[in-house]
């Protein structure tokens, strides 16, 4: 998937997780069912992944190189990462908990998730596709990835959690 598609890709995730969000009242949002996440955590776990993420590609191109090396292998495709990351043993905890602002709402929430998500898709105009595939990122369960790796797991991690929160809200 080139630079352009995984833009609009991760566009279309977005998308479709707010539109989920639509017309769901408060208690829904909060509402946690079976000892799982309720929709509104798993917006900030998505919003507080994004952050580091989006940090990442603010950093200097050449920090990135001198901190976790170049990528000299194969690029992994979506199957990869959807498969290893389904197979993985999480640990207990991983510092991505969701961590609910103090003026925590469902417009709150959503508004958090689509700028920090936003910003993230305007960065990756500033990355060359060969930076995509050199320059990686260290992530908690599938090790390091390239940065064009990292992108294909965050439209995979959002629609994993969009399946979350369609639970949460019983929309599946």
């Amino acid at each position: 998937m080139n630079k352009i598609e995984i833009k609009k890709e991760l566009e279309k995730a977005v998308d479709s997780v707010i539109t989920d969000l639509d017309n769901l009242s408060k208690e829904e949002f909060y509402l946690q069912k079976n000892g799982k996440w309720s929709a509104a955590q798993n917006m900030a776990h998505l919003t507080l992944g994004a952050k580091v993420f989006r940090k990442a590609l603010r950093a200097p191109k050449l920090a990135l190189i001198f901190k976790f090396g170049i990528n000299l292998k194969a690029q992994r495709n979506t199957e990869w990462i959807e498969e290893t990351y389904g197979t993985s043993e999480f640990p207990a905890v991983t510092g991505f908990e969701p961590r609910m602002h103090e003026n925590s709402s469902l417009e709150f929430e959503k508004e958090q998730f689509l700028k920090v998500h936003a910003e993230l898709i305007q960065l990756l105009d500033n990355w060359t596709e060969w930076q995509l595939n050199t320059l990686r990122l260290p992530q908690l369960i599938l090790g390091k990835l390239s940065i064009r790796e990292m992108c294909l797991f965050f439209i995979f991690h959002i629609k994993h959690h969009q399946k979350a929160i369609r639970k949460s809200i019983d929309k599946v």
